[in-house]
């Protein structure tokens, strides 16, 4: 039998979303994009972070992940050197001023690895296959860090190994990032540094060469202020 109802009418015109849902569409999808870019920004920090061996707290490693870091001088020396054309930064000072965590920004941020200055130098002295894995690491790895200059078990081993890791570095155009405890001291007799005390700074542990040749295309930096982690125990 014929359907006598009639047709149900659309109102097409109000299926159309005006121009402020129109607008908030827009800042939800902005919104959204925004998000998932800087989720995939952390997933790739957090991976590259793991990768490079970097030894920073778990404290301090969901700070570089979550681009939440509080500046310090370490901080505000190789974030503009990470983009520059030179070949080496050094940064000495006390421990506990950021040094370590600043390397570890930028391994989060532009990849490659760290390794101790001990542990390179013994690597420098021997022979087995898990020193010269290590030294072809270091000699392939476009960005490395060499952490704690000054703790190497040999004076001899660490001028030799610490050399020749600049010299060949150099000559392959990689950037590195030098860090330790050893500060320059005056030659010279002063009333803080009276000419007994012996000269522990960079040139005299690792030879003039090779201070040479990083001053020749780096930067060297003392770190000075107060103990970071000091100061976030009194806070607790």
């Amino acid at each position: 039998m014929p359907d006598d109802r009639e047709p149900t009418r659309v109102d097409y015109l109000r299926l159309i979303p005006s121009p402020a849902e129109l607008d908030a569409i827009d800042e939800r999808q902005r919104r959204e994009a925004t998000l998932e870019r800087q989720a995939e920004e952390r997933y790739h920090r957090n991976r590259r972070l793991i990768e490079s061996n970097a030894c920073v707290t778990e404290e301090d490693h969901r700070r570089i992940v979550r681009a939440t870091l509080s500046p310090t001088q370490p901080l505000s020396q190789v974030r503009p050197w990470s983009t520059t054309g030179q070949a080496f930064l050094v940064l000495l000072g006390p421990t506990g001023r950021g040094k370590t965590v600043s390397a570890g920004w930028w391994h989060a941020n532009h990849g490659g690895i760290a390794v101790t200055a001990r542990e390179l130098c013994i690597a420098h002295a021997q022979e087995h296959a898990e020193a010269r894995k290590l030294r072809a690491l270091v000699a392939s790895e476009r960005l490395v860090t060499i952490d704690e200059l000054g703790h190497e078990r040999d004076a001899d081993e660490a001028e030799s190994g610490i050399f020749e890791t600049v010299n060949m570095r150099l000559k392959r155009g990689f950037k590195t990032l030098l860090l330790g405890n050893i500060a320059r001291v005056p030659k010279k007799a002063t009333a803080d540094a009276p000419a007994t005390a012996p000269r522990t700074d960079f040139a005299t542990r690792y030879g003039e060469r090779t201070w040479k040749r990083i001053r020749a295309q780096g930067h060297i930096y003392v770190v000075t202020g107060p103990c970071l982690r000091e100061a976030i125990e009194e806070r607790r």
